[in-house]
């Protein structure tokens, strides 16, 4: 199931993207900083413009898509954007990334 994300997943989404980073060259070069991603999952999902979707298995969070709609750089024009896209390891190769993608970009055209 992919649903819009609440405060209250604050903390599944914080555990993913500690799981992402460790995955990522970021964990090479740059210190993790929950509270830097808890603020801005926090402003995401209250923005008008922000979009943090969640992909759920058996009531349990295993993915996340976060993203929003601004400016482009050169003109005024909007465009969707994704700050990332994680499913827990051992949920991939199913169809939940493609859903939450899905998702986020029928939240963007509307």
């Amino acid at each position: 199931m992919i649903r819009t994300a609440t405060r209250n997943d604050i903390p599944a989404l914080i555990a993913l993207g500690a799981s992402m980073y460790q995955e990522s060259r970021y964990a090479e070069n740059s210190p993790f900083d929950a509270l830097k991603c808890a603020d801005l999952a926090d402003h995401l999902i209250n923005a008008d413009a922000g979009c943090v979707l969640v992909a759920e298995h058996n009531g349990q969070i295993i993915g996340w898509l976060a993203g929003g709609i601004g400016e482009q750089w050169f003109s005024h024009q909007l465009m969707a954007f994704e700050y990332g896209v994680f499913i827990s390891p051992n949920h991939r190769g199913g169809a939940a990334g493609a859903r939450v993608v899905k998702a986020f970009l029928g939240w963007a055209q509307d």
